[in-house]
């Protein structure tokens, strides 16, 4: 059995909590300016990106992703999650909540659905989150993850929140990134990773001529 070290694990959640407090002050601030939807997407992606490299997680973030299967863009995508940003305070209205929430429940279908390679569909595997930099919530599929279906319910869906944006929320959300920021294999995300345009080919393509001209040598 691996033992697990204590200390290590201390020092991840004490950075994550200090993280997440910088996050939070950074956001108080970017509140202060911003006055769409955009403006709250472009800053909170930029300070995002920069506490997400210091915990060492590479989320491979898409923007403006469209998904066929509904003929909508997702806002943001990082691996398993997806973020849809609204009008800075304007989760103060309910049904600027329900309308968000409706959005990534077709949104985590449609990425589950086109990423599907089976001809059930069994865990969507993604998570949604609402933001509009004052409040969060996070979407998760709380249906029978074992059993096969032909498409997904919206009844099996749920919502935890709106969360006040503090530092509790913002460590759940750096939770989730840490656990589901990993690409899913599907064969999209394999090429973009090992394909012809992808920086690891020319390496391997590099590697594999000094490999060949070796082995002539010899």
């Amino acid at each position: 059995m691996q033992k697990t070290n204590i200390k290590e694990v201390v020092s991840n959640d004490t950075t994550i909590f200090i993280i997440a407090d910088k996050i939070v002050r950074e956001v108080t601030y970017l509140m202060k300016t911003s006055k769409t939807e955009e403006d709250l997407r472009i800053g909170f992606e930029k300070i995002l990106s920069i506490y997400l490299e210091k915990l060492e997680i590479n989320s491979f973030p898409k923007y403006e992703k469209s998904i066929f299967e509904i003929g909508k863009r997702s806002d943001s995508l990082h691996g398993q999650i997806i973020i849809e940003y609204e009008k800075p305070n304007i989760f103060k209205s309910k049904s600027a909540i329900e309308h968000a929430y409706n959005q990534l429940v077709e949104y985590i279908i449609g990425e589950a659905s086109v990423k599907n390679q089976s001809l059930f569909l069994y865990d969507p595997k993604y998570i949604g989150v609402g933001f509009d930099g004052e409040q969060i919530f996070f979407v998760q599929y709380k249906g029978d993850k074992e059993k096969p279906k032909k498409e997904f319910d919206y009844q099996d869906f749920t919502m935890t929140g709106p969360y006040h944006f503090n530092n509790e929320s913002c460590r759940t959300l750096l939770t989730f990134f840490r656990a589901l920021s990993k690409r899913l294999l599907t064969p999209e995300n394999i090429l973009e990773s090992f394909g012809p345009s992808s920086k690891i080919a020319p390496l391997v393509v590099s590697a594999m001529t000094d490999c060949k001209q070796e082995v002539t040598m010899y």
